[in-house]
């Protein structure tokens, strides 16, 4: 098990995480995406998938039909794929490729990746220059066999099959899935607990999310690109006094984060007005380069991240297809937090300095092999990548750090 970590501009780039997993490919490779464009990034990834084709891999992918319409910016990226011999499944009918008729019209949100059912690629990130590049994104690469293959249980349950062409038939998605009731894959060790994983609409992820906001004991830290359902408005309201949150600016003036702002909005049927009195801890953000905050991470006691592609809406919760990862691990929670503090700061917020823990339980190599040491305050690392391993090896956790 080895579970590498890696945001929008840190020491390695995401988008070289990518293409390196696609080159290093030797049989398969099975993908869902929403947004697929922009040069260079979209065309070095386009390029890799069809070296891989070339040499035999066998790839299947899955798209929100949206990159099906001539006029969007995804088609050339998803038709040259279809014209070079790699079949391609959207959620809904389609003039090219595959269509799927069963459906409700929602999007496929998803944004994840499978290489040689070993290794998954899974987090905010969409295929685009600006997501890998500019916006602020995260991506998990995740080395293990079991969480690969349910992975791609829930890929051939929307593919219709296990062959290489879509069963048109038998292909589902949004509330045509169903929940396969495989969510936990335990590890217990001193790096990593458990990760768990669910996808929208079906496998319950509304509850996973405010469960876990109702367990929470001393700290939440969000970071939401968009923010519109009132329901984890109201479960964050007991946790306010230890709750950070940080928004994309698009979302600073949507009902849930106007009320927790301390402001009043016009009730609906689906948000009450709810100000926060006092207003709660939330900013704005302040990525360079006009970029977007499209995290959709939370930090649950410092030690449970959540992270995937489900922004808290209602559609997400309930409509589109998302997928959303849990990890169980004090050391990720770590690295995460971090990378929020970052942000936080980048807005105006004051550095949470009494949240820095030190790797005590676990070896800390830098990425040549060399061991750093086993009592590091993570904020005495320099920038680079680091390895921690567990005490008989077989378990890692790789930090892009900061």
């Amino acid at each position: 098990m080895i579970i590498e970590v890696y945001f929008s501009g840190g020491f390695i780039p995401p988008e070289s995480v990518i293409i390196n997993a696609i080159n290093n490919a030797q049989k398969t490779i099975d993908m869902s995406i929403y947004s697929f464009w922009g040069s260079p990034t979209a065309d070095n990834i386009k390029n890799a998938l069809i070296n891989a084709k070339n040499r035999n891999v066998r790839i299947r992918v899955i798209a929100e039909n949206r990159t099906s319409n001539p006029n969007s910016q995804s088609y050339p990226y998803i038709l040259s794929l279809i014209n070079n011999n790699i079949p391609v499944l959207f959620d809904s009918l389609s003039s090219i490729g595959y269509g799927c008729p069963n459906n409700n019209g929602y999007l496929n949100h998803q944004k994840f990746i499978i290489v040689d059912s070993q290794i998954v690629l899974v987090g905010s990130f969409n295929l685009t220059y600006n997501a890998l590049n500019i916006d602020a994104n995260d991506l998990l690469k995740i080395n293990d066999r079991n969480l690969a293959i349910r992975f791609i249980k829930q890929f051939e349950m929307m593919w219709g099959s296990n062959g290489n062409i879509p069963n048109l038939s038998n292909c589902k998605f949004q509330n045509y899935k169903y929940d396969l009731m495989e969510h936990t894959f335990y590890y217990n060790n001193q790096i990593l607990d458990s990760i768990k994983v669910f996808f929208s609409p079906k496998d319950g992820t509304y509850d996973v999310i405010s469960n876990l906001i109702h367990n929470s004991q001393n700290s939440i830290y969000l970071a939401m690109n968009k923010f519109t359902l009132c329901d984890y408005r109201d479960s964050l309201f007991p946790k306010k006094n230890y709750t950070f949150i940080l928004v994309d600016n698009g979302t600073w003036n949507d009902k849930p984060v106007l009320n927790i702002r301390g402001q009043n909005i016009t009730s609906d049927a689906y948000c009450q007005n709810k100000p926060w009195n006092p207003p709660g801890n939330i900013l704005k953000d302040n990525i360079p380069n006009n970029g977007i905050l499209h995290y959709k991470f939370a930090i649950f006691d410092k030690y449970i991240v959540l992270t995937g592609s489900m922004n808290w809406t209602y559609r997400g919760a309930n409509n589109n297809d998302e997928v959303i990862v849990t990890i169980y691990s004090k050391f990720l929670a770590n690295a995460y937090f971090q990378e929020f503090n970052k942000r936080w700061i980048q807005a105006g917020g004051s550095s949470n300095k009494n949240e820095n823990i030190a790797f005590q339980e676990v070896e800390v190599f830098n990425v040549d092999g060399r061991l750093i040491g086993k009592n590091i305050s993570i904020k005495k690392l320099r920038k680079g990548v680091y390895v921690l391993k567990s005490k008989n090896g077989n378990y890692k956790i790789i930090i892009n750090y900061p």
